[in-house]
C-alpha cells in the first residue's frame, strides 16, 4: 500500500515538475549590445535567469564589470536609465520581428518589456515575444566600438502550472491517500 500512495505522489510530482523545459547557457556579447537568444516565450510560460558571470566593460580601460554593471551610471546613454552601466538587461519583442542592434534604435529607453537582471536570479512571466538580452549601455551614442567583454547567464523556461494543474494532482493524491486508509481499516 505505501508503495501504492508513493508511487501516485512521485507521479503527482513528476506531473508539476515536467512541466519546466530545459535550461540552456546564454552568452552575451557586449559588442554588439544585444543577444537574440533564439527562445519564443508564450504569456503561458516563465523563464528564470540565474548564475550570470563573466565581465565585460563600457569602455576600455575602465572596469571590468561583472553582469551587475558598474554603480556609477549614465542614465542618458543607457537602455534602463535607473539601471546600472554596463548592466545584463532582457527584452521582449512582442512582434518578434525586431533588430535591437539597429540604428537608429527600434525601442524607446525604459520601454515597456524591457528588465533588470544583473547578477540575480529574476524570473519573468506573461510576456509574449522573442527574448533577447543585452549590455545597458550606448544607447544614444552608438558607440560600441569601446565595450569588451562577455557574461553568460543560464535560461531556464517552463510553463506555467494551471490552478486546475495542482488541484488535479493533489485529488489524485489525496484519492490514493484515501484508498490506503480504507484497505488498511478493511483489513484490520
Amino acid at each position: 500500500m505505501k508503495r501504492l500512495v508513493s508511487g501516485f505522489l512521485m507521479l503527482g510530482l513528476w506531473g508539476i515538475l515536467s512541466l519546466n523545459a530545459g535550461a540552456s547557457v546564454v552568452t552575451v556579447t557586449s559588442n554588439p549590445l544585444w543577444t537574440d537568444t533564439g527562445i519564443s516565450l508564450t504569456p503561458s510560460e516563465s523563464v528564470t535567469f540565474s548564475g550570470a558571470t563573466g565581465s565585460w566593460t563600457w569602455e576600455v580601460p575602465i572596469g571590468p564589470f561583472g553582469p551587475q554593471g558598474d554603480p556609477a551610471s549614465n542614465p542618458a546613454d543607457q537602455w534602463i536609465t535607473a539601471g546600472n552601466h554596463g548592466e545584463l538587461i532582457g527584452y521582449v519583442d512582442p512582434t518578434s520581428s525586431l533588430n535591437l542592434n539597429a540604428i537608429p534604435r527600434v525601442i524607446a529607453q525604459d520601454a515597456a518589456g524591457l528588465f533588470q537582471i544583473g547578477a540575480n536570479t529574476v524570473t519573468i512571466s506573461g510576456m509574449q515575444g522573442e527574448l533577447w538580452l543585452g549590455f545597458n549601455d550606448d544607447y544614444s551614442s552608438y558607440a560600441v566600438g569601446d565595450n569588451a567583454g562577455s557574461v553568460t547567464v543560464n535560461v531556464a523556461v517552463g510553463a506555467i502550472p494551471e490552478p486546475s494543474t495542482f488541484i488535479i494532482w493533489s485529488l489524485l493524491g489525496g484519492a490514493a491517500l484515501g484508498l490506503a486508509w480504507w484497505r488498511k481499516r478493511k483489513a484490520a
